[in-house]
């Protein structure tokens, strides 16, 4: 196995995610979309040792997405989303939840927004529902609309 050095990997994400020329001018041919949320997705990734399954699983609930008094910020990955079961704290470093914070706040909610306007969302048979964001408890909704 080969490792890319630091330099190598964010020449690699800014040129092939974020839509950068080498020079590191925004290049203007680039078509990819949400670059920003593809960017800390591999950072993510790089960054804690998290594997592709395990971050996909994540909600924003589990993810720090405050900015602390630096160092690093911890979250538990529970075993359900774990790998083999391998529960575990994973530690991220206080750079990386600002870009956590960023797409939380900016990039994602542009997306929920794009996909409720286009009634994706009314597509799902049987979402699960947050009611209450400060107690992020999942509510299975019922097919006649109710919670249960």
């Amino acid at each position: 196995m080969e490792w890319l050095p630091p330099a190598a990997y964010r020449r690699w994400r800014d040129v092939g995610l974020r839509g950068h020329r080498p020079d590191g001018l925004a290049d203007p041919l680039f078509r990819g979309r949400w670059s920003a949320r593809n960017a800390t997705f591999t950072d993510l990734m790089v960054r804690t040792g998290m594997r592709l399954t395990e971050q996909a699983s994540l909600t924003v609930f589990e993810m720090p997405i405050h900015r602390g008094a630096g160092g690093y910020q911890r979250f538990w990955l529970p075993g359900a989303t774990a790998k083999n079961f391998s529960a575990r704290w994973i530690y991220v470093p206080e750079s990386l939840v600002g870009d956590l914070a960023a797409y939380a706040g900016i990039d994602r909610s542009e997306v929920a927004e794009h996909a409720r306007s286009a009634g994706r969302y009314r597509r799902i048979r049987r979402p699960l529902v947050i009611e209450d964001p400060a107690r992020p408890e999942v509510v299975i909704a019922s097919s006649g609309g109710g919670t249960g």
